[in-house]
């Protein structure tokens, strides 16, 4: 990637155009096919709402990073886009690589410090900022999601329907993702052990499997999970997800395996997935056979804070030393505000 588009004229417009851009995630997965993710259309969609509903003069552009290489072209639209003149007066990222991400992120705020970046799902730690040149007070306002706290909701929403099962040596499968899934399974685990600590009679196993995100991955490598868990008596009581398209497709997974049909959902492995997507919200409000439970990260009301940045910043002509990063937004399990709203 070149930087030749760094040296820009001086006579910068005082006035951008009122368009703001909002560079996702990857929603698709090219080699396996993989259907929309609704995590990110809902964040594209509840941002196109909130512009419509309260911001009209202004613009909101929407580019996908594709192909082979997704991290790459990210980096690509989002700096042709803080080159272009006239351009953005902000760009909304959504990151795949945030530690790549800030490595670039430094250059541009230099060179172009009338672009306003705002970040959502992931940030720039404002704590190693100045590892990329810019100061503390200075770095990029994010939004995102306390994901050490939902994985211990996950197990906490684990935990208790094991408790009413009278299952004390349950066996685990722990799907993660390539980025982001490590905080989610480590507040999984401390929470699994401080149970272990508090219940001598307790104890648990756990497997990992890489699902990459993806449904039709952890799908397969679920497949391939339960057939040998099963030639070698074991049961699994147990699969935690680091996102809901993963635990969809464990979901998928376990529907096709003939021998779980034909179990009692008693005797059958749950679900929990993360995110707290539409789809999965379906069915764990359905009472699933497997899918027991997602944990929320409200994308709805990350993006309200998302937009009072931008409001604050851009709107107001302020500048980032009037906003701080948001990233311990609390997470819900799905199936608790379920049975809350049913018992009022």
């Amino acid at each position: 990637m070149n930087f030749d588009f760094l040296t820009l004229s001086k006579n910068t417009p005082a006035k951008l155009p009122k368009r703001v851009l909002f560079v996702s995630s990857t929603v698709s997965d090219p080699e396996h096919g993989q259907e929309t993710i609704d995590y990110f259309s809902t964040i594209t969609t509840e941002l196109a709402g909130r512009f419509q509903a309260r911001h009209r003069d202004y613009d909101l552009v929407i580019k996908i990073p594709g192909g082979d290489h997704p991290v790459e072209d990210q980096l690509n639209i989002i700096e042709a886009a803080i080159a272009q003149e006239p351009g953005y007066e902000s760009i909304f990222i959504s990151p795949i690589d945030v530690r790549k991400l800030a490595e670039y992120a430094g250059i541009w705020l230099k060179e172009f410090p009338y672009r306003k970046l705002f970040f959502i799902d992931q940030g720039l730690n404002p704590d190693n900022v100045k590892d990329f040149g810019y100061a503390k007070r200075t770095a990029p306002p994010y939004v995102q999601a306390d994901w050490l706290d939902g994985g211990r909701k996950a197990a906490e929403s684990m935990l208790g329907y094991f408790n009413k099962r009278g299952i004390n040596n349950p066996s685990v499968v722990l799907v993660k993702g390539k980025f982001g899934s490590e905080k989610r399974l480590e507040g999984f685990t401390k929470c699994f052990e401080e149970h272990k600590s508090r219940h001598k009679n307790f104890n648990y196993s756990t497997s990992e499997i890489d699902g990459q995100y993806s449904r039709v991955i952890a799908r397969d490598r679920f497949r391939t999970s339960i057939a040998g868990a099963i030639e070698n008596q074991n049961l699994i009581h147990g699969v935690f997800a680091a996102n809901d398209e993963m635990a969809l497709g464990v979901r998928d997974a376990l529907r096709a395996y003939e021998a779980y049909e034909d179990y009692p959902a008693s005797l059958c492995p749950i679900i929990i997935g993360f995110d707290g997507i539409r789809e999965a919200k379906i069915h764990v409000y359905e009472e699933d056979k497997y899918l027991y439970d997602t944990i929320d990260v409200c994308l709805r009301d990350q993006i309200e804070i998302l937009m009072d940045f931008f409001e604050r910043v851009v709107v107001q002509n302020g500048n980032y030393r009037k906003v701080s990063p948001y990233r311990n937004f609390s997470c819900k399990s799905y199936r608790q505000q379920i049975e809350n709203e049913r018992r009022n």
